[in-house]
């Protein structure tokens, strides 16, 4: 801004007043400018065409209801465009007004817009507060003008009918004018069809009387739409089109409406060739075209159509063939068949409704089956009590001493039969030397008493073994349905969801993958919402080379405009063995994670009882799994990978990872009555948020090296398989780019026996790392810690490492 100093009058008996400039701020020319450039964008440009060309528009040839109808719905909308559009739309009314009528709409036109523009923000929210102000603004300034004048009793009614249509039309566009900033396709409401339907009619209508050599500019351009509507719609289209654009011009120059028929017809010939392409829609609309102008003007008049065809048909052709199929996809989501979509979303919500209910049962039955479990868990007591029963009944009951035992020295003789059975449950056996002295005393049936204790123990055991599994087998089956529930659930919601299926780029795709020489056997295109397209894709193997992200996934990007990532590529057929490859891709997260990992067997061995893995989740996560299995060798190595395998395959399905881990850790404890367990380290990271949660189970502690610090994510608890119930605690970390991720086992920490803190010498080591490629830190990491064991491992190692980085510009 430019600053002028402006001194004011001082006056002279005016001591206190002090001689300070007055600042004006005066816009630059480059605030002008960049004001301009703001005003004739590529997002104003439709506002300016339509505002200039409905201010042209005469209905009848003397009603101009369009330019100020749109001036005030757009200031109405958006107060920022409200000058440029009344500037634009009296432009238009001077090519085609003159006189008193251009004042009056000069006027009409200009408090309307200082009135809406005003007060904008009380206008927006009254239905019908604009089309009020223009209905009466116009009344009443163009009956003053004419009044003036002396006007008859058929300008009055001209005045007011003029009025109510543009305050009808105030109203379309009010309601839909939000249109022309619209991102997402939907499925379109009335007011916004008739907006376009209006919008067509006022731009067509402003073409009237422009000329180009033989081409009458108003019908090369209706001839344009009808070609439009045609590969859009077919036939059917093409025809509703033609009685569109062949009305217009009996509304605007009172003739006949010979046109409809003529624009109709060519419009139907030309859908019957759609499915030869642009080229047969052009030549099927040709032949109509020059067949009835013949018909209708004689053979003087196929100059001017022939030119008027061709016009159209050259603004068909060089018409980007993406943009031509993008309107195709708006006009099916937008204009489809009410009927249809309300039936499919009853469809939709029905379905969604029985998932959930199915979803409640499984959920309910989880909280019976978890009851009966907690049930048979406070049994034990009952069973306890049962085996006091037992001996009483077998040895005491008959016997003349009962009374004093188990009457007079009651707790005297329960606390000698329950020392008894604890020397039992050492020794697994017990004779009369083991009976408690006092106990011995008493009792005149030692030998008999023994040997009842030995089998009514025995058969305690076998029970309460038994009562033990079942009620763990009830706690995992418990889990699992309460899985499944939350599964049926998720799916309930992502059925309600409206899934628009995109053909037309479906269709595109197949053509362009097809010229690169990309073999698909199957493509399909889904809109996720929010502008977010999912690619699913079927192709023959390529054997493990990698065809998915360096072949298709840089051809799909390219035609889409965004940067794709392939996605749940583990059932990738190098590791299925399948002669087909499936996967599918999705819009480019804001973060990439590049995995690094390095293992060493004990003692230099081939086989190791670590295992580590990284899982694609939905939602653009990404799962790394570190397991050490119980000991080393191949033993050790069955237990981790099973513990990996099935995580993997519960997070895939969509298991919340808490209840995913609590899953496998009831399975491993139920799998054998042997004494196997493994550690669970999981870390889940967020390619969009950089969100990181930590789930460790008997694992080592991991390290998050960043920029000027290095953080230890620990927690202390017993590895899965020993306990039936663990207590799952998620440790969470935001991450940026440049954060590495280092995950280890207990090999790695206890390579560094000399050291009191076995953390530290990891931390150290990695503050002085100055690279950040994963497999580099994986590397150097393992080779140092066995260099610290003294060049063979005393354990099983695993590192792994993930480099968080931002994901390319879109």
């Amino acid at each position: 801004m430019e600053k002028i100093d402006i001194y004011p009058f001082q006056r002279a008996d005016n001591k206190k007043s002090v001689n300070k400039p007055l600042k004006i701020s005066v816009p630059s020319l480059k605030v002008f400018a960049n004001r301009a450039r703001y005003l004739c964008s590529v997002e104003t440009l439709p506002i300016i065409i339509m505002a200039f060309l409905c201010g042209r528009t005469l209905l009848f040839g003397e009603l101009s209801p369009f330019g100020i109808a749109f001036a005030a719905g757009i200031t109405a909308v958006f107060p920022e465009y409200g000058l440029l559009s009344a500037i634009l739309a009296l432009a238009g009314y001077t090519t085609v007004l003159q006189g008193s009528n251009l004042a009056a709409t000069f006027g009409a036109t200009a408090l309307i817009y200082l009135l809406l523009g005003k007060y904008h923000l009380r206008f927006r929210q009254l239905r019908y507060g604009p089309s009020a102000v223009v209905l009466g603004l116009t009344t009443i300034i163009k009956t003053g003008v004419f009044a003036y004048q002396g006007a008859d009793l058929y300008r009055y009614l001209t005045i007011f009918f003029e009025a109510a249509l543009a305050a009808g039309l105030t109203y379309i566009f009010f309601r839909a004018a939000p249109l022309l900033k619209l991102k997402t396709v939907r499925t379109f409401k009335r007011e916004e069809r008739l907006f376009i339907v209006c919008a067509l009619v006022g731009i067509l209508a402003g073409l009237n009387g422009w000329q180009a050599a033989y081409v009458n500019v108003q019908r090369a351009f209706s001839s344009f739409i009808v070609l439009v509507a045609v590969f859009i719609g077919g036939p059917g289209w093409g025809a509703a089109a033609g009685t569109l654009a062949g009305a217009v011009p009996s509304l605007t120059s009172l003739v006949v409406p010979g046109l409809m028929g003529y624009y109709a017809f060519s419009g139907l010939l030309a859908g019957i060739f759609r499915h030869f392409g642009r080229i047969g829609i052009a030549l099927g609309f040709l032949l109509g075209n020059i067949l009835l102008s013949v018909y209708f003007n004689g053979p003087a008049s196929i100059t001017s159509a022939l030119a008027e065809g061709l016009a159209a048909v050259a603004l068909l052709l060089v018409f980007p063939v993406k943009g031509l199929h993008r309107l195709r996809t708006i006009a099916r989501v937008s204009f489809g068949e009410p009927v249809k979509s309300a039936r499919d979303q009853r469809i939709r919500n029905y379905s969604a409704r029985k998932i959930r209910d199915f979803g409640r049962v499984f959920s309910e039955v989880a909280k019976t089956i978890e009851q009966v479990s907690s049930d048979l868990q406070t049994s034990g007591e009952d069973d306890l009590q049962q085996l006091f029963n037992g001996i009483t009944g077998k040895v005491c009951a008959d016997c003349s001493l009962y009374r004093i035992c188990w009457e007079s020295e009651f707790y005297k003789t329960y606390k000698n039969i329950m020392d008894l059975l604890a020397v039992l449950e050492l020794k697994s056996r017990v004779t009369e030397e083991h009976i408690p002295t006092d106990l011995q005393k008493r009792c005149i049936r030692l030998k008999e008493l023994a040997i009842t204790i030995n089998c009514l123990y025995e058969n305690y055991k076998t029970n309460h073994y038994w009562k033990r599994k079942m009620a763990e087998s009830r706690e995992v089956v418990s889990g699992q349905l309460q899985g499944i529930a939350t599964i049926l659930s998720n799916l309930a919601n992502e059925v309600r969801l409206d899934v628009q299926m995109q053909e037309d780029i479906e269709a595109i795709l197949k053509s362009e993958l097809a010229k690169s020489g990309q073999s698909v056997m199957d493509l399909t295109v889904v809109s996720l919402g929010d502008g977010r397209l999912e690619v699913n894709v079927s192709c023959p193997s390529c054997g493990g080379k990698m065809h998915c992200s360096k072949k298709i996934n840089p051809i799909i990007s390219k035609i889409l405009g965004q940067r794709m990532t392939v996605f749940n590529n583990n059932y990738c057929a190098r590791k299925t063995g399948e002669s087909i490859c499936e996967f599918k891709l999705h819009p480019a997260r804001t973060f990439d994670v590049n995995i690094g990992m390095a293992k060493a067997a004990k003692n230099g061995g081939i086989v190791s009882g670590d295992n580590c893995s990284t899982v694609e989740l939905r939602d653009g996560k990404l799962a790394l799994v570190l397991s050490d299995g119980m000991g080393v060798g191949a033993k050790a190595a069955m237990e981790s990978s099973a513990t990996i395998d099935l995580l993997e395959q519960l997070l895939e399905t969509g298991f919340d990872k808490n209840l995913a881990v609590k899953t496998v850790n009831s399975i491993l404890v139920l799998r054998t009555p042997e004494e196997t367990f493994s550690t669970v380290d999981l870390a889940v990271l967020d390619q969009y948020t950089g969100k990181a949660e930590f789930i460790k189970i008997g694992a080592a502690p991991s390290f998050i090296k960043r920029a000027d610090r290095v953080d230890v994510v620990r927690h202390s608890s017993l590895p899965i398989g020993i306990l039936n119930n663990i207590e799952v605690e998620c440790i969470e970390h935001h991450l940026q780019p440049g954060d590495v991720v280092i995950m280890v086992s207990d090999g790695i920490l206890d390579s560094h026996k000399d050291s009191a803190n076995k953390e530290e010498w990891i931390v150290t080591l990695v503050q002085s790392v100055i690279t950040t490629d994963p497999q580099n830190i994986a590397d150097l990491i393992l080779n140092r810690a066995i260099k610290n064991a003294g060049g063979l491992s005393d354990d099983d190692m695993t590192v792994l490492v993930a480099e968080v980085a931002a994901g390319p510009v879109q």
